[in-house]
């Protein structure tokens, strides 16, 4: 059941129940409670994003790892280059990827491996397959990734294999990744390739900040703040407004949008620096 603070007595057990008649009355009695959901912070920290020049470091420095390292680069480019949730690359199978010897490709996402825990799951596997967030199940997002990432693709298939379901990403039995397993990686490629005090701070402390640092690169870059909602599924408001950690480039209104004359030329695709069918 997914109730949110705003929903709080208006759906859900409470709802149910008074539906069932649990209640002497027939009335919700959260609904008497006076209360006014906090103000959520929509802005994602910039200290917390990097640049692509930090994020390239810090995949060389996850390539570096050795096996386990070089299986989980390309799993971290899916975070940055196609700004996916760690669950939707942890899921993420062979037939949902049209990489072409040249040129870009594209990702088409339609499901997550979300961790639930054995006590949560009908089949008593701690991760669960489901759609994609705020999405209707058989839904899709199709995501348009650089050549660059194309060829990393490429090269992790070609030396990794995929798993018996497809799946390009996975643990030394076959399993699915877990978060401590890749955080822990992470963590290293952070230690070894940041200064003191990058490494303190809240500087892509989470692989999860990957995504939001794509996303960033992608609106610095001119990229249409639709087109990149779009690419990225939900995304709060406020990490479409940001811009990249380096802040001498501050994009406008109408520098966000002069590329939507060219969002649907060369494929459909446009590139993270704005030129369709550009190199990355």
């Amino acid at each position: 059941m997914d109730a949110g603070p705003d929903s709080i007595g208006e759906s859900g057990v409470p709802a149910l129940a008074v539906e069932e008649r649990y209640f002497a009355t027939p009335v919700n009695p959260l609904t008497t409670v006076k209360w006014v959901a906090p103000k959520s912070a929509e802005e994602v920290d910039l200290e917390s994003v990097a640049n692509p020049r930090q994020v390239r470091s810090l995949l060389k420095g996850v390539h570096e790892q050795g096996p386990r390292g070089a299986h989980l680069e390309a799993f971290f480019g899916c975070l940055y280059d196609a700004a996916m949730r760690p669950a939707e690359a942890t899921a993420l199978r062979r037939e949902q990827c049209h990489l072409p010897e040249t040129g870009w490709g594209t990702l088409t996402l339609c499901q997550g491996a979300t961790r639930a825990g054995r006590n949560w799951t009908d089949d008593g596997q701690a991760h669960e397959m489901r759609q994609l967030k705020a999405r209707a199940v058989k839904d899709s997002r199709p995501v348009p990734i650089p050549p660059h990432f194309v060829r990393l693709l490429r090269q992790h298939i070609a030396t990794h294999g995929v798993a018996p379901d497809g799946r390009l990403f996975r643990t030394n039995r076959g399993g699915l990744l877990h978060e401590t397993g890749y955080g822990e990686v992470w963590a290293r490629a952070r230690k070894d390739v940041l200064t003191e005090q990058e490494a303190v701070s809240l500087l892509a402390r989470r692989p999860y900040d990957l995504r939001h640092d794509g996303v960033s690169f992608w609106l610095s870059s001119g990229v249409d703040p639709m087109e990149c909602a779009r690419r990225a599924g939900p995304f709060c408001s406020g990490c479409a407004r940001r811009c990249w950690r380096s802040r001498r480039s501050v994009p406008t209104i109408g520098s966000m949008r002069r590329c939507v004359s060219g969002t649907n030329r060369s494929e459909g695709r446009l590139s993270p620096g704005g030129q369709v069918g550009g190199t990355a």
